[in-house]
């Protein structure tokens, strides 16, 4: 298995050196983060195996974050990717094989990515607002309500998901697209802002099918 995947490196770094030894650099500075993070948040932050990282990844706050293995953080125009949980009992989960460039994240509660996540510059965030509310008796809340985002979603450029949202397996969220408060099921492109009646992405193909 180890032999098959050098022959492939070794192919594919004579076809494109350039490109090679760009991957190669991201997977370095990847084993980098996964060291860094497991000694410096005291368990908190565990990225799986391997992780490759052509920009920056800041990951902030008390709470827990897993990244699945073979996760990318390509360079995006927001760049890097920021995790920053606001609570203790913050929890983020994010899948395998996702493409995380640009991509900011605020969890106080609870935010999950399924595997295969394809996604640009968005904002994903479980709470009204990334600072604790007073309440008349002085004491301070973040109102939060959990995110779900399933396998093979697409989060296209400037969109965001905010609190107690879903998208189910193969959705699309359109560009500049928010989606508030809603639970979108398998299949749907969802536009707007905020988005509002999502299409079923199986009769749009159908509709193109007609037209040819």
């Amino acid at each position: 298995m180890a032999t098959t995947k050098l022959k492939k490196l070794w192919k594919h770094f004579r076809q494109q050196p350039a490109a090679t030894l760009t991957m190669l650099r991201a997977f370095v500075r990847g084993c980098f983060y996964i060291v860094w993070f497991r000694l410096t948040s005291l368990g908190r932050v565990q990225i799986d195996f391997p992780f490759f990282c052509y920009t920056r990844v800041c990951i902030t706050g008390r709470g827990r974050v897993h990244i699945g293995r073979d996760c990318s953080v390509f360079v995006n125009n927001f760049e890097r990717l920021h995790i920053h949980t606001l609570t203790g009992e913050a929890r983020v989960v994010i899948g395998e094989r996702c493409s995380l460039g640009g991509v900011t994240i605020r969890c106080a509660e609870e935010i999950r990515l399924g595997d295969c996540i394809l996604a640009a510059a968005v904002l994903l965030q479980d709470v009204p607002f990334s600072f604790p509310v007073v309440r008349s008796d002085r004491h301070t809340v973040l109102p939060a309500a959990p995110i779900s985002i399933d396998d093979h979603v697409w989060l296209s450029g400037r969109s965001m998901v905010l609190p107690g949202s879903s998208l189910g397996e193969g959705s699309v969220l359109g560009i500049c697209s928010v989606l508030f408060r809603q639970s979108v099921g398998a299949g749907y492109l969802v536009l707007g802002n905020p988005a509002r009646r999502p299409l079923p992405i199986a009769n749009l193909l159908q509709m193109r099918t007609h037209e040819k």
